[in-house]
């Protein structure tokens, strides 16, 4: 799968941190950047990035040297230095 990747700063407004912990019990929201992937079939999300210990179906979690995407079929690690500033692609 092929894809690209941008981190996003200060794009969740502090407003709503709070509104993403709460429906995510268990999870928190360190800081308001967020993670843009847009896959090879031409669609994109910007995912809102947690902390926590397991990464939720259609979730974000910061996991120290990589973000990782849970699709609901597949988990995605992307490398925090590779990753926020180029394409990458996924064997």
């Amino acid at each position: 799968m092929n894809y690209k990747c941008k981190l996003l700063k200060n794009e969740l407004p502090k407003s709503e941190v709070q509104y993403y912990e709460n429906i995510n019990r268990g999870w928190s929201v360190k800081t308001t950047d967020c993670l843009y992937v847009e896959f090879e079939d031409g669609t994109s999300t910007t995912y809102v990035i947690f902390e926590g210990k397991f990464t939720k179906q259609y979730m974000c979690r910061d996991c120290g040297s990589y973000y990782e995407i849970n699709l609901g079929t597949q988990l995605i690690k992307i490398p925090k230095k590779i990753g926020i500033k180029e394409d990458i692609k996924k064997q």
